[in-house]
């Protein structure tokens, strides 16, 4: 039997864990934010652009429902291994009722099936479309319901973030920076 305690620091750390993450989307948008008002486009930052899409559409990362905890305290998928719904409170889908919820769970795609990781791909394209969430069609969202979007890898975008701050924004603080100390008469300091 695990004791209690090591059972309660591993529930803390997930949700450490998943806390981290909202704040790392969160600040990451606020930046991409503040650098397209600079005028400088994240459109060839690929990994980048899908992370604050996916929190700008859903005010969260994305992470896959269906997968459980198991009796043995690990992570299941559904007997059936067929579940793959984006979290319930993301979507609304606390305000369903139980035949609109038996039939969302009709469309249920086996996870890792050819057919679940098309629609996976078809959702991202989605995410990075320009339509507003609002003109998405029900079976759109249905389809982002049934197969969810991939997590964002934040690796590479935040790599790809340095990389804008470095070679475009860095660029522009100097140059101001420069002019401030010219128009104000500063002396730079070493």
């Amino acid at each position: 039997m695990v004791p209690q305690e090591f059972v309660d620091e591993e529930n803390r750390w997930e949700r450490e864990v998943d806390i981290q993450t909202s704040y790392i989307y969160y600040e990451t948008a606020s930046v991409v934010s503040i650098i397209r008002q600079l005028g400088i486009s994240i459109d060839g930052s690929p990994e980048l652009l899908y992370l604050v899409k996916v929190r700008d559409r859903f005010l969260f990362h994305g992470q896959l429902d269906g997968v459980r905890r198991g009796f043995n305290r690990g992570y299941s998928i559904p007997i059936d291994n067929s579940l793959a719904i984006l979290q319930r409170h993301h979507v609304a889908l606390d305000y369903w009722s139980n035949e609109e919820i038996r039939a969302l769970g009709a469309r249920a795609l086996k996870v890792g099936s050819k057919e679940w990781s098309a629609l996976r791909r078809q959702n991202e394209q989605l995410i990075l479309s320009k339509t507003h969430n609002e003109k998405f069609t029900q079976d759109q969202l249905i389809d982002l319901m049934v197969a969810g979007v991939r997590e964002c890898n934040l690796e590479q975008a935040l790599t790809e973030l340095g990389l804008l701050l470095e070679t475009n924004v860095l660029p522009i603080i100097v140059a101001e920076t420069d002019r401030a100390v010219q128009e104000f008469k500063w002396e730079p300091w070493e």
